[in-house]
């Protein structure tokens, strides 16, 4: 009967020597990917970052006539009386007129040092801020932003030519959204009806139903319910 000889103590320890050595060199190659990852990965993602990160816009208020509401979710609702100190709203918040009621709201860049627009509520006017961004960084390549909810009411627009990049507007009705991209006057009224608006200067953009229709100075156009732009 045959026997199978015991392997010999130099090939165990040759073995486990190789063992361990490959277990090392994977150890290396794999803290050499890791490494290789953050280097490229890191400056991508701070760039990326720089690029798109954003700060609120500052936007105040002031009632222009008789008592305006303020509303927003985490703070319940408050009153704005004519005379009063200015007031700062936040995203999200909702600007309510009666019928011989009127707003202002000033939109400042993050630093305060600039008027990117100005916003006024007239009478019966419901209007939401939902949003209100500007760059965090000079380098960022997201636009300087607002966007308002106007249900029902009427509101002037003015975006100031000043030589800097214009503050991007976007207006979001029952029947449709504008988009105001460059300085001027603009006028929105919106009823159960119909959206109406005219631009006294600069462009804007009305969209409904599938249809854009650009504006510019001295245009109107109205956007029925359920219709496009005309």
């Amino acid at each position: 009967m045959s026997t199978i000889a015991p392997r010999s103590t130099r090939e165990t320890v040759s073995d486990a020597f190789s063992g361990r050595q490959r277990l090392a060199w994977l150890l290396l190659l794999g803290s050499f990917l890791i490494c290789a990852g953050v280097a490229v990965f890191t400056p991508l993602a701070i760039n990326r970052y720089v690029r798109t990160a954003t700060r609120p816009i500052v936007i105040e208020a002031v009632a222009n006539q008789g008592t305006v509401g303020l509303f927003h979710p985490e703070t319940g609702t408050r009153a704005l009386f004519a005379g009063d100190p200015t007031s700062t709203v936040a995203a999200g918040s909702q600007v309510l007129t009666n019928a011989t009621d009127s707003a202002l709201l000033v939109a400042y860049t993050p630093a305060r040092d600039r008027i990117l627009g100005r916003v006024q509520a007239y009478g019966n006017t419901g209007l939401t801020i939902l949003s209100a961004n500007a760059p965090r960084f000079g380098a960022g390549s997201v636009e300087q932003q607002l966007h308002l909810n106007l249900p029902g009411g009427r509101i002037r627009l003015s975006v100031p030519a000043d030589g800097e990049p214009a503050m991007r507007v976007t207006i979001t009705t029952p029947h449709g959204e504008i988009t105001v991209a460059e300085p001027g006057q603009y006028s929105v009224t919106v009823n159960n009806a119909a959206t109406e608006l005219a631009v006294q200067q600069g462009a804007a953009t009305v969209t409904a139903a599938g249809t854009a229709l650009p504006l510019v100075a001295d245009q109107r156009a109205a956007v029925p319910a359920g219709g496009p732009p005309a």
